[in-house]
């Protein structure tokens, strides 16, 4: 979902995330952002040096849930949500350009990427499951 103009985010969040409406078949959300200085990055949940889905391993991303539910993700180390990944969250954001890879405040939310699966584990098999989910109310958290 790219926006016809950034959504702003005003302060200095420590979190990113998005109300979700979900239909608990572990679909990931993405998120792009672009800086004060025009530089775009893009979270990961694969770490260039871990070859695996390391980053996101408490699931902070996934849409693991029926009915509403915040999918966040951590711009810088904060206390305010629990972040058990083993990659630290400068690991998280990947630079999509030539800048100075730094995120520089304010940001906004240039777009966001919904991943889902065809079918959702019912306890014992997988079941088809409709590809809807609903967004609403991106914006960020502090400290």
């Amino acid at each position: 979902i790219r926006f016809k103009e950034p959504k702003a985010i005003p302060g200095t969040p420590s979190v990113i995330g998005v109300w979700v409406k979900g239909n608990s078949n572990w679909g990931q959300i993405r998120f792009e952002i672009e800086d004060a200085r025009g530089e775009v990055f893009k979270n990961l949940s694969t770490g260039r040096s871990w070859g695996c889905d390391i980053m996101d391993w408490p699931g902070n991303l996934c849409v693991d849930f029926d009915g509403w539910g915040y999918v966040y993700q951590s711009l810088v180390p904060n206390k305010l949500v629990n972040d058990h990944s083993p990659g630290p969250v400068s690991e998280q954001w990947v630079s999509m350009g030539r800048g100075d890879k730094v995120m520089q405040y304010p940001i906004k939310v240039r777009a966001i990427t919904v991943g889902m699966y065809r079918t959702k584990l019912d306890l014992l098999d997988f079941k088809p499951t409709a590809p809807t989910i609903r967004l609403r109310d991106v914006g960020g958290r502090s400290e």
